[in-house]
């Protein structure tokens, strides 16, 4: 049977923990002991912890059972905002708002992707994609608000910006090639390490 909710993985050593939510807690118990045994883990933290002390470190107890999962990341939300878990790699449920990507990794999928532009297919399947994230977990867009709720430009920013339309509006063909020479200019100095 289906049952879903808030779990918490515990450090029996140490006692540090994560927190997680599902709509199926029994299958994401065995999902979780899975990705461990094979050492295919997203989480390098509870990976490393289970490769050194093995499976009998962790404690999988259920905080509080949800019956609609509309809510399941708000509440998880809450715990984490509560319980401050150490292993949770996000601070945000649901999304990898505010994770830290190593700046190594960025420099990786920065020169993976550079001057590789979507074709129409990908962009169209990239938006419905985000559409049907944001259907189905409506309490991510307000997460996501209430994320960005006092974040202020700054006027640099703002002027850039301010140009940047200005241009587009005057002439699109213009802004299409200054983009271009923008995007070459970054390639290059990306390059040559600056």
């Amino acid at each position: 049977m289906k049952i879903g909710g808030i779990y918490k993985i515990t450090n029996k050593k140490n006692g540090k923990f994560y927190v997680g939510s599902s709509n199926n807690l029994d299958k994401r118990w065995k999902q979780h002991l899975y990705e461990l045994l094979h050492k295919k883990h997203y989480n390098p933290y509870l990976q490393k912890t289970w490769n050194k002390y093995g499976k009998n470190i962790f404690n999988f107890e259920i905080l509080e059972y949800i019956k609609n999962n509309k809510k399941l990341l708000l509440i998880e939300q809450k715990y984490i905002n509560k319980l401050s878990p150490v292993y949770n790699l996000c601070p945000t449920a649901g999304s990898r708002l505010g994770m830290v990507t190593p700046l190594k990794t960025r420099k990786k999928l920065r020169l993976a992707n550079l001057g590789k532009p979507h074709d129409r297919e990908r962009k169209n399947a990239i938006s419905k994609g985000k559409l049907r994230f944001y259907r189905e977990h409506p309490e991510a867009v307000e997460l996501a608000r209430i994320k960005s709720t006092g974040f202020k430009k700054s006027l640099k920013t703002k002027r850039k910006h301010s140009e940047a339309i200005k241009l587009w509006l005057t002439n699109p063909k213009n802004y299409k090639n200054r983009i271009k020479q923008l995007n070459k200019a970054r390639k290059m100095r990306f390059k040559s390490g600056k």
